[in-house]
């Protein structure tokens, strides 16, 4: 699924997509996100996106993504990030 939101530019989605994204990529414990909502954006980082786990720049601890797991005011961009990261694997078939 990485390979498609690469494939066709998708920089927008819920948190859970972008957690599913950052297992499928290989970024679960490192690849960087902008966690937004109606008032701004905040630059996050994945801290283990298997369990869940995020940082957001500059504040300590860590948030869970289940807490903003149906929160339709709240988002994630991963726009600017994608151009870092490397092409996903082929797959056989």
């Amino acid at each position: 699924m990485a390979g498609i939101e690469k494939l066709f530019g998708i920089e927008k989605m819920n948190i859970l997509q972008c957690e599913e994204f950052a297992k499928k990529s290989g970024q679960y414990n490192s690849m960087e996100f902008f966690l937004c909502g109606p008032k701004g954006k905040l630059k996050a980082k994945w801290l283990d996106a298997y369990y869940g786990f995020f940082q957001i720049e500059g504040q300590d601890g860590f948030l869970r993504a289940q807490e903003f797991a149906f929160n339709p005011t709240v988002w994630c961009e991963i726009g600017e990030i994608m151009e870092q990261l490397p092409d996903p694997p082929e797959e056989e078939g």
